[in-house]
């Protein structure tokens, strides 16, 4: 596959169901499952997002960017992942607790401005500021049990513990690659060592790298339509015919 075949195949993809991240928010209102279901449609924005710039680095042969992004995509995909599986076990409590990760964000805020010396009104602009009165109560205990659940093993472990042996498969297309490009989102010289022994097959590593994230991107999205189809039944056509385009990509 050539990256146009891929672009083409994309554009396909995307012409199905284009706005249920903002249609699904909609349709809960008042469900108990109302977390879930804007948790995942942001997380699927953000990752379509994430889909979108990495396509933009690897066409352009921006190794090292384009990792940065990889490594970004696979942990929205760890956490949509997990979200969605709570969800299906008719649960929510994985993704309350997402959204409270905000208060733990406010309080790391406040804990940077404090040993540099700043003083808080001096973010009045931050989007965090209105938190800020959280980040405040929130203690070092509260915050950790909030963030443990996201936490890389965390993730894997909830996965596992919900897909079974069916895990194996999606685990093996993601750790991998999450494990070996901490490096570069942190500027670690594992970098270095991996550019220089792929350097004679780094367009073809960025291409297999974008089918990857094409073809996660859209799973992810069916999660979305599953839960949107659950509730609007005139859109199981559009879910099915995800799945098939999905399984189409693959083969």
């Amino acid at each position: 596959m050539t990256f146009s075949e891929l672009r083409a195949k994309d554009a396909k993809l995307g012409a199905i169901a284009p706005e249920v991240d903002k249609l699904l928010p909609a349709l809960v209102q008042g469900d108990p499952m109302t977390a879930s279901a804007s948790v995942l449609s942001h997380l699927v924005a953000s990752l379509e997002s994430l889909k979108c710039g990495y396509l933009l680095l690897a066409e352009a042969g921006n190794f090292y960017g384009a990792n940065v992004i990889l490594r970004v995509f696979l942990e929205h995909l760890l956490k949509a992942t997990a979200i969605f599986l709570d969800f299906a076990a008719q649960r929510n409590n994985l993704a309350e607790n997402y959204l409270r990760l905000a208060e733990c964000e406010a309080r790391a805020y406040l804990k940077a401005l404090e040993y540099a010396g700043f003083d808080e009104n001096a973010i009045a602009g931050s989007p965090l500021f209105p938190l800020l009165t959280k980040g405040k109560t929130l203690s070092k205990n509260e915050a950790e049990m909030l963030e443990n659940p996201f936490r890389y093993k965390a993730l894997i472990k909830k996965i596992q513990d919900e897909l079974g042996s069916g895990a194996d498969s999606f685990l093996l297309k993601v750790l991998p690659n999450y494990s070996e490009l901490s490096g570069f989102v942190h500027g670690g010289p594992s970098t270095s060592l991996i550019t220089s022994q792929l350097r004679s097959e780094l367009e073809q590593k960025l291409l297999q790298d974008a089918e990857l994230v094409v073809g996660c991107f859209y799973s992810t999205k069916r999660y979305l339509l599953m839960l949107a189809a659950s509730l609007r039944p005139e859109l199981e056509d559009d879910r099915d015919r995800l799945s098939a385009a999905i399984d189409d990509l693959n083969s």
